[in-house]
C-alpha cells in the first residue's frame, strides 16, 4: 500500500530511493493528469509534475500520517501548478506593462509634456490593469 511505501521512504531517503520510486510510479499519471488540466499543455504539465515529486522527495518526512499521502500529494500538485500559473501571469502582465509604457512614451514624446497629475493617473491606471490581469484565470 502507499502508506507502507511512504513509511519506507521516510526511513530510507535519501540513501535508498527504491520505495520513493515506487510511489512515483504509482502516482505519476495522477499528478500529470492534474497538472495537465491546470497548466493546459503537456510541456508545462511535465515540468510541474517533476517539480511536485521533487517537493515530495524533500518534504516527505513532514507527513505525519502516511495514510494521508494521496491528499497531501494532491494539495502539493494543485499548489505547485497554481503558483506556476501566477508566475506566468505576472511575467505576461509585466511584459505587457513594459510594452504599454514604451508605447505611451513614444506617443507622449511627440505631444506636450505630461503634468504630474497625468503621470500619477497613468501610473494608477497601469497598476489597476496589472492587478486585474493577475486576477484573471489562465483561460
Amino acid at each position: 500500500s502507499s502508506s507502507t511505501l511512504v513509511r519506507r521512504s521516510q526511513e530510507a531517503l535519501p540513501e535508498d530511493p527504491r520505495a520513493f520510486e515506487q510511489l512515483v510510479a504509482i502516482y505519476r499519471q495522477q499528478v500529470f493528469a492534474t497538472a495537465y488540466r491546470l497548466m493546459g499543455n503537456r510541456e508545462d504539465a511535465e515540468d510541474q509534475a517533476q517539480e511536485v515529486f521533487l517537493k515530495v522527495f524533500h518534504n516527505i518526512d513532514e507527513l505525519e500520517e502516511p495514510g494521508r499521502f494521496p491528499a497531501w500529494l494532491s494539495r502539493i500538485t494543485v499548489t505547485t501548478c497554481l503558483n506556476a500559473l501566477k508566475q506566468r501571469q505576472r511575467r505576461s502582465s509585466h511584459v505587457l506593462s513594459e510594452d504599454v509604457e514604451q508605447e505611451a512614451a513614444v506617443t507622449w514624446e511627440s505631444a506636450r509634456p505630461l503634468t504630474p497629475e497625468q503621470v500619477a493617473l497613468a501610473r494608477e491606471l497601469r497598476e489597476c490593469i496589472e492587478s486585474a490581469l493577475l486576477d484573471l484565470s489562465a483561460e
